[in-house]
């Protein structure tokens, strides 16, 4: 009894280990009608089949857990279906060739969704993306990518609607951005390149892209007024251009990276214009300004101001000749004045400072030393008639030791003050008769 017990527990183990083993046809028709059938990988079909290959509908179950349930055609997926990824993603639609082809609809485990067309397992033809962040686009698609015309609606508001290329923006398109701001024309590997138009709030550019740069030729225009025509690199005004100003002032001539930079042409609302070099805005090197009043310099210029060699004609027609600093005469010059008055010699910050002779129009003179516009320090003045002192200044007064000679024949040396004879002295009159003493306020005090 106990050894035939064995051998029925000897028979059961083999017929399990044979059928854990079992594969290919395990049940029903594997030929022409419905059956399983068991791979040596684990696999396994559960459905139609026809000339012993799946044809109809079927359940294809792999190992590594993904699953097709739905239509065959001679082994292969065709028809209606849905294909059961291991990573949790699907898809549900038609098949052809055992690729996914036709319309379906493709569920990625992010939650992104894309319903449309494919060809050979990828987005091909139309289709709608909805991609889980809540961007959406919808539009022609090839091998995977956007690619044709399509619509792009961003999460943020934004949408870009136009040509597409191997997933980017290509060809024509507009792009409408959070901000209000608006571009319309060409774009080249998502990079605005091209021709194209681009509106904000502030202002409004027209002309050519190069990888999403305003570059070449172009038009700018602020809500302000003011606008730009020119050259453009890098989003910067560069090159040659010409700039009008809101209250009507303009620019014409050479840029770098937005500033006046080279040689140009700047002109007033008012009627003054410059012509010549320009620095960072300003004028800077040789050129020439005319004021709308009527008054003219010519010459260099350092930061806008007046520095260097120039000549500089006042709307009253007086002139100066000479070295500027910071836009005052400074340094060696000639000044002639609107009455015909000459002055040759120093200026320092715009007046008369240190030696210089200046020839009065009624033929009178002064050679010496000179403060702020006035004589100061040692000097010779010759009147007119022929008189003359030679001495002391200070203030623009005989001031101090100094000879006076009058063409009336009479003389004094000595001590002034505040341009009268004041202080020891020694007069000689016409006759050659001498007296010395002590003045006070040009007159004779004391004989010694």
């Amino acid at each position: 009894m106990k050894k035939i017990t064995i051998i029925i527990l000897v028979a059961i183990l083999f017929l399990q280990i044979a059928e854990a083993q079992e594969t290919g046809c395990v049940s029903g028709n594997c030929d022409d009608g419905k059956g399983t059938y068991v791979f040596k990988s684990g696999n396994k079909y559960v459905g139609s089949f026809k000339d012993g290959m799946f044809n109809g509908k079927g359940i294809y179950t792999r190992t590594d857990g993904t699953k097709y349930e739905g239509e065959y055609k001679n082994d292969l997926m065709q028809g209606k279906g849905t294909y059961y990824y291991s990573d949790g993603s699907k898809y549900i639609g038609d098949f052809k060739n055992g690729n996914m082809h036709g319309e379906g609809t493709y569920y990625f485990v992010s939650g992104s969704k894309y319903v449309g067309e494919f060809i050979d397992d990828n987005f091909s033809g139309e289709g709608t993306f909805f991609y889980a962040d809540g961007d959406k686009y919808k539009g022609e698609w090839k091998n995977g990518y956007r690619d044709g015309n399509g619509k792009m609606t961003y999460n943020s508001g934004e949408y870009y609607d136009g040509s597409w290329y191997e997933g980017m923006k290509h060809g024509s398109g507009k792009y409408k951005f959070s901000n209000g701001r608006f571009f319309e024309g060409d774009y080249r590997f998502d990079l605005r390149n091209g021709e194209g138009t681009v509106t904000t709030k502030t202002y409004t550019y027209t002309g050519d892209w190069i990888d999403g740069n305003k570059h070449g030729k172009g038009k700018l225009e602020y809500k302000s007024g003011s606008k730009y025509v020119g050259d453009f690199e890098n989003n910067f005004f560069h090159g040659k251009g010409t700039y009008t100003s809101y209250n009507g002032d303009t620019y014409t001539g050479d840029f770098e990276y937005d500033k006046y930079s080279g040689t140009g042409e700047f002109r007033t609302t008012e009627g003054s214009v410059y012509k010549g070099e320009f620095k960072n805005d300003l004028f800077n090197g040789n050129g020439e300004y005319v004021d709308y009043n009527g008054s003219r310099y010519v010459g260099e210029w350092k930061n806008g101001n007046k520095d260097g060699k120039g000549k500089y004609t006042s709307y009253t027609n007086s002139v100066y000749e000479g070295d500027f600093v910071n836009d005052k005469k400074h340094g060696k010059g000639v000044f002639i004045t609107s009455d015909g008055d000459k002055f040759e010699g120093d200026f320092k910050q715009g007046l008369f400072n240190g030696t210089g002779k200046i020839v009065y129009k009624d033929g009178g003179s002064y050679e010496g030393g000179f403060k702020d516009n006035l004589y100061d320090g040692q000097g010779t003045y010759t009147f007119s008639e022929g008189s003359k002192y030679n001495g002391e200044w200070k203030k623009g007064n005989q001031h101090g030791i100094g000879v006076y000679i009058s063409t009336d024949g009479w003389r004094y040396e000595g001590s002034w003050k505040d341009g009268r004879k004041h202080g020891e002295g020694k007069y000689r009159d016409k006759n050659g008769q001498e007296k010395k003493g002590i003045w006070r306020e040009d007159e004779l005090y004391r004989e010694t």
